[in-house]
């Protein structure tokens, strides 16, 4: 289901938060847009945007079941040509300071290999003395197909101050 995260986000914090999903993909956000009206959610702000560690447009791949701002994640997941599609980029810090969102308590990163991209472009908010928990997809294949590696990313996030804990089957 494109957007189970964010359904279940908005149903767990019901009329007291706030949900801001983020698909730059115009077919994946098409689904997403269809699913919170079919759900019936007023709690959810939907932004066809990519959050990156720039504000402008950037170039997005995609191939078959595969999509990422990061070429040689596309291709390597689908080994076919991935197709080029123009998004607008932001960070998260520029979005929460031009929307005037006061307080974030949560955000789940899941960008196939350029999470530390989307870290660096929240480094305001992630230094911040309240600063959110994060749940963020951690593959370190992914990782250095974008430039990083799982080591990295774990050590960029303790520098900040989190600690992290790994979600298994148990």
């Amino acid at each position: 289901v494109d957007g189970w995260y964010t359904l279940l986000a908005a149903k767990l914090t019901g009329n007291k938060g706030h949900v801001y999903a983020f698909e730059p993909h115009p077919i994946y956000y098409q689904r997403l847009k269809e699913n919170v009206q079919l759900n019936q959610l007023t709690n959810v702000t939907l932004e066809r945007l990519g959050i990156f560690n720039k504000n402008g447009s950037s170039t997005f791949y995609e191939a078959q079941f595969g999509s990422s701002i990061m070429k040689s994640q596309v291709v390597a997941m689908t080994k076919i040509k991935p197709k080029e599609i123009t998004i607008q980029t932001t960070t998260l810090d520029t979005y929460i300071k031009a929307k005037n969102i006061r307080h974030v308590s949560l955000i789940k990163i899941d960008v196939e290999g350029a999470e530390m991209f989307v870290l660096k472009g929240g480094n305001r908010l992630l230094r911040s003395k309240n600063a959110p928990d994060l749940v963020v997809e951690v593959f370190d294949i992914q990782l250095r197909r974008g430039g990083s590696s799982e080591a990295k990313l774990l050590s960029y996030l303790k520098r900040l101050g989190y600690a992290s804990y790994m979600f298994t089957a148990n």
